[in-house]
């Protein structure tokens, strides 16, 4: 099967494969998740396909969703707050098409009926995750309970040092330990779900 390779650079976000297989992205917390997203919406999938870029250069993988619950939706891009009727497309670089694979470390996959929390930038058309697969929480109901992750394998995480969002200088920086914040991050949308449960 053919491969694809590339480096690529997304708005916000300067990422770049690594010879370990991993993809160097600017780390959020939860305050800056919330601050760098145009929506924030609890979504189920309803079904995933690839594309090919102009020129047949890239792939893409388009990933359709039912909203559930809207969290949040910024001023500026909506008069209108996104309801549970609605239904968006979330982009993401790699994928296959015509026998090609396109992979990128960082990114994460989506399989029909996952329930998931997005942190979300608006595009024309689309929506991208806020830094790459540190935009998804995963629900999951269990025999124990209700279950809040994250998968954020491939991703090597930094700290920008100059603390400019938008103008990461990946010279400047260092790797950040994610647990805690990770920890706290789904912490907080587990209560939340469980309000919305019990409401």
């Amino acid at each position: 099967m053919k491969m694809l390779r590339c480096t690529v650079f997304l708005v916000g976000i300067s990422f770049c494969a690594t010879a370990a297989m991993a993809t160097t992205v600017r780390a959020f917390d939860t305050r800056g998740l919330v601050v760098a997203s145009d929506r924030i919406v609890r979504a189920q999938v309803i079904e995933s396909k690839s594309l090919w870029s102009r020129g047949r250069t890239r792939i893409y993988t388009d990933t359709v969703f039912r909203v559930r619950t809207a969290y949040y939706e910024r001023e500026a891009e909506s008069t209108q707050r996104p309801s549970a009727r609605d239904e968006l497309v979330v982009r993401q670089l790699g994928g296959t098409m015509d026998g090609a694979r396109m992979t990128v470390p960082g990114t994460t996959s989506f399989q029909r009926g996952d329930d998931v929390v997005l942190f979300l930038r608006c595009q024309s058309g689309f929506h991208t995750l806020v830094g790459m697969a540190q935009g998804v929480v995963r629900i999951q109901r269990t025999p124990n309970g209700l279950t809040v992750s994250s998968d954020l394998e491939g991703a090597h995480l930094i700290q920008d040092a100059s603390e400019t969002l938008g103008t990461p200088d990946i010279q400047g920086s260092e790797p950040v330990f994610w647990t805690p914040y990770r920890t706290r991050l789904t912490h907080l949308i587990q209560q939340r779900i469980i309000r919305e449960n019990s409401e």
